[in-house]
């Protein structure tokens, strides 16, 4: 690519200039002086205009998320799955990814970035004012995301393709997302990275997706749950089209026709990687008292809701034009444990007083008095209330019983022994010992799931335990996947045991 050289602009003024060297292969950046007199400090804790590196180049970070850029800067790059839009784009026009540096990315991201910065010179790209058909970009970003690089993007698409290029390659995350724009009065789908009128509202789309977890129907499950325990989130809503659920939330971002600048946790601090420094950056940027409250009711639900997918982007802060530093509204928190696999896969990012597994109340606790948070015990019975009636949120989301049941069981694990007793969807049917009509005893009945899929139904038959495997592709298994695995009424697991048994 050519560009080495991109302006960096923030409400329409100049912040500074970025360059690309190509022998250190990270980038330097340098404020605009004029900039800097205004005194609008948009990296107050890493490039602050008030330290010494406001008056000098800044040089990149080349750890690999910030991807050789100054953090405050990286914020603005595609994460995994703009980077694959962006990858299949450029293929199509016949450019090497090799070619192409973080610099180039920006002028290609230009004014379409998440938060308020902006790059000039940015490269042409076709966005225009058609009416967006959800579907014909969720089936053509199922097969870029499943498909990975071997996908080929086929010509009637090559449309479809450019419009997907438009409004996907800025979104963060690793899963398939769109940017749109959408008409209050007539639902009139457009790109959320033009300006349209007033009537539309910008959100960020999460796509259904083709794997068995019901992703998007958990992801609402959440969202009502945490603003049902006083988490403040934008409104979400479940989108369906063609029987296929989108999560849908609006942009906070992008609030009465202003650009808000945002900065993520890893933005603000190089080096954090816990619940304690997500605290100290709040506190360093006077963020209020009733905020940082809020970051630990968060912290709770992370914990106590299994969302291990806790990493340093998934918290941020932003800077109203002409105010002062606040929390974001949480985002992206929903339920991430991998329930099939093993321990380590599934500790959280950010850890608790040195923990990133079997963080338990006491922790909780500790941690507030460390970090001066007040109510801490009231927060906790708050967030785990809620998460102890997460199957019917889950049901009314359209979560089916066999995926509310095991969402449900491993919570319940979490959550501290008191609320255990009242979720009785987690609870496993215990069945008395009895005696068959043929005078065999029979006791210790247990139906359990293979870390492959499969149910195992075991029993003592006498003195002896009898075991034996429900296969997931038969008909008995789907009948039990139907109405629960964890929940089996009495009556069928004997039913079960005795078929088996003859």
């Amino acid at each position: 690519m050519e560009n080495n050289i991109v302006k960096v602009k923030l409400w329409g003024q100049e912040v500074g200039l970025l360059y690309w060297d190509k022998k250190s292969h990270k980038a330097i950046f340098e404020y605009n002086p004029a900039f800097v007199r205004k005194g609008i400090d948009i990296a107050p804790l890493t490039s602050s205009i008030h330290s010494i590196a406001g008056r000098q180049p800044i040089p990149g970070n080349t750890d690999k998320i910030y991807q050789g850029l100054p953090p405050f800067i990286a914020d603005s790059l595609p994460d995994k799955w703009g980077n694959r839009v962006f990858e299949h784009w450029a293929k199509m026009r016949g450019i090497k990814s090799s070619d192409i540096t973080p610099v180039d990315k920006l002028s290609f991201i230009g004014s379409r970035g998440m938060g308020a910065l902006e790059f000039e010179p940015a490269m042409s790209v076709q966005d225009d004012a058609q009416d967006i058909q959800i579907q014909d970009l969720y089936a053509l970003a199922q097969r870029i995301f499943d498909e990975r690089s071997e996908v080929s993007v086929l010509p009637e698409e090559s449309i479809t393709m450019q419009r997907l290029y438009a409004v996907g390659t800025s979104a963060g995350g690793q899963h398939p997302k769109a940017i749109l724009a959408i008409n209050s009065k007539t639902g009139e789908i457009r790109s959320g990275q033009l300006d349209w009128s007033q009537e539309y509202k910008y959100y960020i789309l999460k796509f259904a997706e083709s794997s068995t977890f019901p992703h998007t129907q958990v992801e609402m499950a959440y969202y009502q749950m945490a603003t049902d325990m006083g988490i403040n989130m934008m409104p979400s809503q479940l989108k369906e089209i063609d029987g296929q659920y989108h999560f849908l939330t609006e942009r906070y971002d992008r609030q009465n026709g202003e650009r808000i600048h945002t900065q993520t946790l890893a933005a603000m601090s190089e080096t954090a990687c816990s619940y304690e420094d997500l605290m100290t950056v709040a506190r360093k940027l006077d963020i209020p008292q009733t905020e940082q409250e809020q970051l630990y009711k968060r912290m709770v639900m992370n914990i106590l809701g299994g969302n291990v997918d806790d990493h340093t982007k998934n918290f941020s802060f932003m800077l109203p034009k002409g105010g002062q530093w606040h929390i974001t509204p949480a985002y992206d928190m929903t339920f991430t444990v991998d329930l099939g696999a093993m321990q380590y896969v599934n500790y959280h990012n950010l850890s608790v007083r040195g923990k990133v597994t079997n963080i338990l109340e006491e922790d909780l606790l500790a941690f507030a008095k460390d970090n001066s948070i007040k109510n801490a015990a009231r927060i906790i019975d708050q967030v785990a209330n809620v998460l102890s009636n997460c199957w019917t949120y889950l049901i009314e989301a359209g979560v089916s019983r066999y995926w509310a049941d095991k969402i449900e069981a491993h919570i319940a694990e979490l959550l501290p022994d008191r609320y255990q007793k009242t979720m009785l969807h987690s609870l496993p049917t215990k069945v008395s010992e009895y005696i068959t009509n043929n005078g065999v005893c029979i006791r210790d009945i247990v139906l359990r799931e293979t870390r492959n899929g499969d149910l195992i139904l075991s029993a003592f038959s006498e003195q002896e335990e009898k075991r034996w495997l429900i296969n997931k592709k038969s008909s008995t298994f789907k009948d039990i996947k139907e109405k629960g695995w964890i929940h089996v009424e009495e009556k069928e697991l004997i039913h079960l045991v005795e078929t088996y048994l003859r």
